[in-house]
């Protein structure tokens, strides 16, 4: 336990190498057949990338990274896009404008702009297929909130989610996107209705802090208490980052949801 429970890198003393690692990885993923930096707002910061798979996709996931919506970038991630390939999926990795220059609110429209225009253009290379949101911490939250925007999704796949924001208002991180009570209420999917009918799996490592795994499970908790048929994992030997590369390892049960595998 941390002095700060949101205090990720303190809780995973291997952060900085395992981040390395997966920027590497993405590194050296061909990019040659994928459709780069696609805009889908206006703001500059709003694109995306899409990888296809040979052949007509048999659904389409789309990522967003972390980074307590102030870091991270697309490109660290690339590493996940083979894996989703070779199962025949498209995948998306989505791009936004980061705080302190835009506000939690304006993320939050990205996110729903990101899965609009993504809903929009599968319906020419992956039509009647579906279609599933993913992400890890703040991506996480964002894939919460992106599965409430009005387009319907088929699932949710939420590694180290946030999902009641409230706890972060005068804490360093909250601090350093500007967040305030109300824009913390207004963002928060656990105070905001979140389609019950549609399946998410919430995921959260068993070495992450304390605050990360009550986020989760309390997520979990109000969701099934609202009728969800949800899914809780919680596998013991990961922490806040050593949890994405399950994104990537088809054998994992978060790649088997996100990739809609029976």
């Amino acid at each position: 336990m941390t002095a700060n429970p949101y205090d990720v890198d303190a809780a995973a003393p291997g952060s900085e190498h395992t981040l390395l690692g997966y920027a590497a990885a993405s590194a050296a993923v061909p990019v040659s057949g994928a459709r780069l930096d696609l805009p889908y707002g206006p703001d500059p910061d709003e694109r995306l990338d899409l990888h296809l798979p040979d052949g007509t996709p048999r659904g389409t996931v789309v990522f967003f990274h972390g980074g307590y919506w102030r870091g991270g970038a697309k490109e660290q991630r690339r590493f996940m896009a083979p894996a989703y390939a070779a199962a025949g999926l498209a995948w998306v990795n989505v791009e936004y404008p980061l705080a302190p220059r835009v506000t939690l609110r304006d993320i939050v429209a990205s996110a729903h702009r990101a899965v609009a225009w993504v809903a929009a253009q599968a319906a020419t290379f992956a039509p009647g297929r579906p279609l599933v949101l993913t992400g890890n911490s703040a991506g996480a939250h964002l894939a919460a909130v992106g599965a409430a925007g009005g387009i319907r999704v088929d699932a949710v796949v939420a590694l180290s989610g946030l999902y009641d924001l409230r706890p972060l208002v005068g804490t360093p991180q909250g601090d350093a996107i500007g967040l305030d009570a109300n824009a913390a209420v207004a963002s928060s999917p656990l105070l905001a209705p979140t389609p019950t009918d549609v399946p998410f799996l919430l995921a959260v490592g068993g070495a992450e802090t304390d605050a990360f795994v009550e986020q989760t499970f309390a997520f979990y908790r109000h969701r099934r208490g609202k009728g969800a048929s949800d899914t809780l994992l919680v596998p013991a030997r990961h922490d806040h980052f050593s949890i994405i590369a399950d994104l990537a390892v088809p054998a994992s049960p978060v790649f088997q949801a996100a990739a809609f595998v029976s």
